[in-house]
């Protein structure tokens, strides 16, 4: 699989987003990546298969979020940039920074020789304005960053009597505040505020001066600024729904999937869960592609930006092998990647995405789940919901298995509130322990009110998934979303039961050590997020 490393460009994120933010931008690039091929196929000069696979390439948070590219033998064009936003605004003033962000780029490209590529805004939700006001804004953006460029050229060029000191520092603050690019990079940020500084502390003209001419040059020769055009698009999805979440996305997937298998003539005969599991195995491959590009981002080390169409076209082309227990476990991945967009949107409202140096637990490596194994990811769910007596190979398990209530308000809830010091550092990374008043407390996502219920509920789990439910009985409390009870004594008429089940299954992961008589279940009691986050202020 041959896959590109490639020189950084200026426009590249070099912050920690949200992981909210990149699943939602994992959907809109494996939707994209189906569609063109299709569109490839389906073309009036219609392109073979395996010369779409070898020369058409995606890149992630590179040139844009997403990039498609070209490159054969007359060189590398890309084809179309992509600035994706999950956010809530559905007025185009919202979306200033990201389209001027994207004339930007697509000047750079043109400039470098590299294409004249197709530029899009995708926001997950439908911009009210008419189209004749969009084109308006564009062209209003693009004079906005004209004039901030040519003001700055006027002011490094000109000369100044000390008479005008006052007076030119004034302008040069003027300028600065209504700088209209609002690029989010580090060397951006640095030349503005090393200007600000120089008026701030009444600096000589001549050091101000020099650092106007580093913004300008800065915009010139890495920005393309006085190459700037105004033209781009929000992309507009086929049936112009208002919302463009992730559910929406998964479905467009499909409907890609089914049509690439149709202009192919596949033979197989294949059902609707068979399409979906293929689109799940594609986003299944993007959230590891990110995943591993943000690990060693993290890391500071060289980290692939781009991997072949003939990788989706692998999993297009791939007999479809439906096996219950894989697609289950990819649709719990997917359902879980959901919950966590609408907790991180919906609730958390992405506060994070401005604060420089913030490491979300949701995304961090020590408390995410995306570089779990397929059974580790088993584990984790059972940890967090050790009352589902389901089978993984079981599909009623969806409905019950990563509760979406409990997630959002305990597991998430405490993953973002609770301070790095209350967790306990478990090696295994299937389960969440935090220190409450020096008790172990396990993080579930337990929503049922009911103390008896959720009980038997839990026997039930431990008779069916004896090892999965067992780390249950080495907990002092289990965290739930809204269920509290101190007695013990509310395991009793299960204890004898439980504790067979919980030392046949220590027996079988300590076989060098049969000495387990010390090994013995405990009877947690119940504590609700709410009161475990009160008690760590």
């Amino acid at each position: 699989m041959e896959r590109g490393l490639w020189m950084k460009s200026e426009f590249e994120h070099d912050a920690t987003p949200t992981w909210s933010g990149f699943i939602y931008q994992g959907y809109v690039a494996v939707y994209l990546a189906v569609r063109k091929i299709c569109e490839l196929l389906e073309s009036l000069n219609p392109m073979d298969v395996q010369e779409i696979a070898t020369s058409f390439k995606m890149e992630i948070e590179n040139w844009e979020d997403v990039a498609i590219f070209r490159e054969d033998a007359q060189g590398k064009h890309y084809v179309s940039i992509h600035q994706v936003k999950n956010r809530r605004e559905q007025n185009i003033v919202a979306y200033k920074e990201p389209f001027v962000q994207l004339l930007l780029e697509k000047s750079k490209l043109e400039e470098l020789g590299l294409g004249q590529p197709e530029a899009y805004l995708h926001t997950s939700s439908n911009i009210t304005e008419e189209e004749t006001v969009i084109e308006q804004c564009l062209k209003d953006w693009k004079n906005e960053v004209s004039y901030f460029y040519y003001s700055l050229e006027t002011l490094k060029d000109q000369e100044i009597e000390e008479s005008d000191r006052k007076e030119f520092q004034r302008k040069v603050s003027a300028a600065i505040d209504a700088e209209p690019i609002g690029l989010n990079r580090t060397k951006y940020k640095d030349l503005l505020k090393n200007i600000k500084s120089c008026v701030t502390n009444d600096q000589d003209i001549s050091i101000l001066k020099e650092n106007i001419e580093k913004l300008w040059t800065y915009l010139k020769d890495k920005l393309a600024v006085g190459d700037m055009g105004a033209y781009a698009n929000i992309y507009v999805y086929p049936d112009r729904k208002k919302k463009y979440d992730a559910v929406y996305l998964f479905d467009k997937i499909v409907e890609q999937v089914k049509r690439y298998k149709e202009i192919t003539h596949s033979t197989e005969h294949l059902i609707e869960e068979q399409y979906k599991y293929i689109a799940d195995k594609l986003l299944s491959y993007m959230r590891n592609f990110v995943s591993e590009r943000h690990r060693l981002m993290q890391e500071k080390k060289e980290y692939v930006k781009n991997f072949s169409f003939l990788d989706i076209i692998s999993i297009l082309d791939d007999c479809v092998l439906y096996i219950e227990k894989k697609a289950n476990i990819m649709a719990l991945r997917r359902k879980y990647d959901e919950t966590m967009m609408q907790f991180c949107n919906m609730i958390c409202k992405k506060k994070c995405e401005d604060q420089k140096g913030y490491e979300c637990r949701l995304l961090h490596l020590e408390s995410g789940i995306t570089s779990l194994d397929e059974e580790s990811f088993i584990r984790m769910c059972f940890s967090y919901n050790p009352d589902c007596d389901k089978g993984i190979e079981d599909r009623r398990c969806l409905g019950e298995l990563l509760n979406k209530d409990g997630l959002q308000d305990s597991v998430f809830k405490v993953f973002k509130e609770c301070l790095k010091e209350f967790f306990w550092q478990e090696k295994d990374k299937t389960r969440v322990v935090i220190n409450d008043v020096n008790k172990n407390a396990l993080l579930t996502a337990i929503s049922n009110a009911n103390v008896e219920v959720t009980i038997e509920n839990i026997v039930n789990g431990i008779n069916n998934n004896t090892s999965m439910v067992s780390p249950v009985f080495e907990a002092d409390e289990l965290i739930t979303d809204r269920l509290h009870s101190t007695d013990e004594e509310i395991w009793d008429n299960y204890f004898c039961e439980i504790t067979e089940k919980y030392l046949s299954t220590k027996a079988r992961e300590n076989s060098d050590n049969l000495q387990n008589s010390i090994c013995t279940p405990k009877k947690p009691v119940f504590v609700t997020a709410e009161e475990v986050l009160e008690r760590q202020k």
